[in-house]
């Protein structure tokens, strides 16, 4: 089965369980066999948009075409089972989901707020429940009170894209609202219950709990209806300060209230935005996990971890809380300052308790929100991806069975709980539907109309079959299953039965190849003489000839023909081999790799253009405004499929890929500046993943880096280095694969000041780890996640012990690849009396009066990958300080 996974990831700066949700959901269905496509875009990209992007940003959640036409042509390469949406905004759009239908995809949609009424999705805003637009045809309470981002002008195209995408969600074959709440905000929207599966959030099991740590925890957004300005003013009511402490760890609107508290009560301890490999081991070393949210939670991911982690959960009396927290495993408290500090008062201080209800706690993620206990998503998927989507017409002469093969698809679809639409010819959109005066006895007893007024009628029925294929049935057909009996040309094909004259056959004819097509058409077929003694009426000549007729007609109808024997096979047969024939895709294309416009030539970058990559395209971090602006627009060309065709690298990337199980992954791969080396990226869940360095067997650069990442193994002190995932020889070549460094919330461009502390931590060494020269510490080696600095690229380090070296190379760096400093100012950053070389010496240990001669030796070294200009730079640097 192929799925493709589809996400707008929220801002780093607003970190949400969702994110951690799709990941989770990508890796279970990928344990499962189940073939991944993952379309994910990301709301940081914002950031990185022109003034004309940002202002399309606006736009974008009523319809993106640019994302609307990728994702179509994924579609196409892919030909999945099922397409997996998340959440839509604000870059991609509910629009999506048409694309998927146009194309006979059936569409799930994880619903994880209330984002389809509601303009914020919580339901939420200024302190206190709201639900003014339920109900409202348009939701114009959220332009009022300006519930998107706090902003009446950015709440106007969110409103209309809530009131105009209405019928877009009709649409979606099935909801997984992750609680109860959520699926009753699905049915008061008019979602049927059938299409509602409550599937609750899971999360990976941690392993067994450690021992019982110390004070409370709370993670998550620093929002309004997260509550933790109730938790901090909760806090200080309670008075446990003097014998616990409050970590907290998150980003969101709120931080600046958070640090401020933090620094005024030594009790709290703000963390900043965790990584999420980090989160875990705050878990383990917390006795009591808070969560004190203040809207409908629809399923508190925090809480959910508490449990797993073992931990006791103290939560609001709100929202999804009372579905599974309790006082088994737990404290509900209202929602307010003084119930909460209560609550606290009472249970923090009891560690037996705290104990217990933690044991508890894990019984229960056992028995309901570990993954071995929730409903598989692949399960979920197969009632959809085994039964057809579209429209399908059913042909034959009297006494084939049209009829029964109908009900029977129907009952089959309807059990499933797919939308079916039954139809038997004329749509009724112009005309209104009824069997035009035939007689069922002996449809074909009445006289021929005369040859104007068989026309005029024709016309007019013509008119109301395109209105139909362009109104009702197009939207039967998208929702779910169209059926339909004697389509258009079934007058060509039985004219008698319409009291059609013969001159007229040609006219049907021609306006029916005007007409759309259905997706299939099923065409019965059978002995003449059975069918005959079934139904007599038109006698058995009769019945060979419209089946001959429909031999050159189907064709007509339907894109695809399926061809029953309604006399030589049983009803289940036939519905089997219907049910097959509809249900087989085109072979999804092979892998294709592509140029994008717009990346320099020297790179000679090539992705794959099914999925097609995105965040796996900064395995190349571009500095310079104009290398920005570049990468910026190939980015967009290659969403839009304009892009070169190919060859795959030259060298055994598959062997690579098939090694780390990322065959079907969007990957990157570019030339390094090094002879033979090549950088692969690989994309995994929407994330750059992994990276690749290949080269040459007599490459010492990777054999070296090999050695210094696996000697930083399980090491963290000021800054950390990538995780070594592979090392060894493939296909004759060196090959180095690294775990990418988080992207969330990341910096390539720290102060001068921080960077001078990455130097001294580099020269000092710590317990573990002797003294280092990096030997390429630059802007573009250097990636800071919240509070963690990494350091990439280690092909040029030792372990040695010279001051200033790593200091000197980056602040050249800044200055001669970069143009953000002369050779002036960079002699006065590190020789000038009170400079940051100054700074760094006396925290090395070393007289800061020998900077000069420090910042010569560096000089006197070579540096082969500088080209003429900056090489320039370094001469011109070499004559000021001598």
């Amino acid at each position: 089965m192929r799925v493709v996974v589809v996400h707008n990831r929220y801002r780093s700066a607003q970190p949400s369980g969702e994110n951690r949700v799709v990941e989770a959901d990508i890796a279970a269905l990928e344990a499962e066999g189940v073939e991944v496509f993952p379309y994910i875009r990301d709301s940081d990209e914002i950031e990185g948009f022109t003034a004309i992007g940002k202002a399309g940003v606006a736009v974008r959640p009523l319809v993106s075409p640019v994302d609307s036409i990728a994702f179509r042509r994924l579609l196409r390469g892919v030909q999945p089972h099922i397409v997996h949406l998340h959440n839509p905004y604000p870059l991609i759009s509910p629009w999506i989901v048409r694309t998927a239908k146009s194309m006979r995809v059936p569409v799930v949609q994880t619903v994880h707020n209330y984002r389809h009424v509601c303009a914020n999705g919580l339901y939420f805003r200024d302190g206190h429940e709201c639900t003014d637009c339920v109900g409202k045809a348009f939701p114009w309470p959220a332009i009022a009170h300006g519930c998107y981002r706090d902003s009446k002008l950015q709440s106007i195209p969110m409103a209309t894209s809530l009131w105009a995408h209405r019928s877009t969600w009709m649409m979606v074959d099935r909801f997984l609202p992750v609680g109860e709440h959520v699926a009753d905000h699905l049915r008061t929207f008019g979602i049927p219950d059938h299409k509602i599966i409550v599937r609750p959030n899971v999360v990976a099991d941690p392993g067994e709990p450690k021992p019982l740590g110390h004070g409370a925890l709370f993670v998550g957004r620093l929002s309004e209806e997260k509550g933790i300005r109730l938790l901090l003013a909760a806090w200080k009511l309670a008075g446990v300060g003097t014998e616990h402490t409050l970590t907290i760890a998150g980003d969101g609107e709120l931080r600046p209230f958070v640090e401020a508290a933090a620094a005024a009560d030594p009790s709290i301890r703000y963390l900043g935005l965790v990584p999420s490999a980090d989160v875990s081991a705050l878990y383990d070393a917390a006795a009591l996990v808070v969560v004190p949210s203040t809207w409908q939670e629809a399923d508190g991911l925090s809480a959910v971890n508490g449990l797993a982690a073992g931990r006791a959960v103290l939560a609001c009396r709100i929202g999804a809380f009372p579905d599974y927290i309790d006082e088994s495993c737990g404290w509900l408290s209202a929602a307010t300052a003084a119930a909460v500090a209560q609550t606290l008062t009472v249970s923090i201080h009891d560690t037996g308790q705290l104990r217990d209800k933690g044991a508890s706690a894990r019984k229960r993620f056992l028995s309901t929100r570990s993954p071995s206990t929730g409903t598989r998503l692949s399960q979920l998927y197969v009632p959809l991806a085994t039964l057809p989507r579209g429209s399908m017409v059913v042909v034959g002469p009297d006494g084939a069975g049209k009829s029964t093969l109908v009900a029977s698809l129907a009952q089959l679809a309807e059990d499933a709980g797919v939308d079916v639409s039954r139809w038997h010819f004329k749509p009724g959109v112009l005309l209104e539907r009824r069997d035009d005066g035939v007689a069922v006895e002996d449809p074909h007893a009445q006289a021929a109309r005369p040859v104007l007024s068989a026309v005029a009628r024709t016309a007019l029925v013509w008119l109301d079959f395109l209105a139909g294929w362009l109104t009702s049935w197009r939207s039967a057909s998208r929702r779910g299953l169209l059926l339909l009996e004697r389509p258009w040309l079934d007058q060509a094909v039985d004219p008698r039965r319409y009291r059609l004259p013969p001159l007229t056959v040609q006219v049907v004819k021609a306006l029916g190849r005007a007409l759309p097509k259905a997706d299939f058409c099923v065409q019965m077929v059978g002995d003449p003489t059975s069918i005959d003694r079934r139904k007599p009426e038109i006698g058995e000549e009769e019945v060979r000839r419209q089946q001959n007729a429909w031999d050159d007609n189907a064709s007509a109808v339907g894109r695809k023909v399926i061809r029953v024997d309604s006399v030589a096979m049983s009803r289940d047969a036939m519905v089997s081999v219907v049910l097959e024939a509809s249900l087989q895709r085109p072979t999804p294309q092979p892998l294709q790799w592509v140029r994008p416009l717009g990346y320099p030539t020297r790179l000679d970058m090539r992705v794959t253009s099914q999925p097609c990559p995105n965040d796996a395209l900064r395995v190349y971090p571009p500095q310079k405004r104009i290398a920005i602006a570049r990468e910026r627009l190939g980015r967009g060309l290659l969403r839009l499929g304009l892009s070169r065709s190919m060859t795959s690298p030259p060298f055994d990337l598959d062997s690579v890929l098939d090694e780390l199980d990322a065959i079907n992954s969007p990957t990157v791969a570019m030339r390094s500046s090094k002879p033979h080396r090549w950088i692969v990226g690989i994309e995994q869940a929407g994330r750059l993943a992994v990276v690749i360095k290949s080269g040459a067997l007599n490459d010492d650069g990777l054999v070296n880096e090999a050695n210094m990442l696996r000697r930083f193994s399980g090491t963290a002190g000021a800054f950390r280095v990538p995780e070594l995932l592979y090392w060894g020889q493939l296909s004759g070549r060196l090959v180095l694969a690294m775990r990418a460094v988080p992207a969330a919330g990341a910096s390539t461009s720290p102060s001068i000041e921080e960077i001078a502390a990455i130097c001294t931590s580099l020269t000092l060494g710590d317990a573990s780890i002797a003294p280092i020269v990096h030997g390429d510490l630059a802007p573009w080696n250097l990636v800071v996640v919240g509070a963690t600095t990494w350091i990439l690229d280690w092909e040029s380090a030792r372990f040695a012990r010279v001051p200033m070296w790593d200091l000197a190379h980056y602040t050249i760096r800044l200055g001669a690849l970069l143009g953000r400093l002369s050779e002036r100012e960079v002699l006065h950053q590190l020789t000038a009396p009170g400079s940051v070389g100054f700074r760094h010496l006396a925290a090395t240990g070393e007289e800061p009066d020998r900077a000069l001669s420090y910042l010569r030796a560096y000089l006197q070294q070579s540096d082969p990958f500088l080209p003429g200009k900056a090489e320039r730079f370094r001469q011109e640097l070499r004559r000021l300080v001598t």
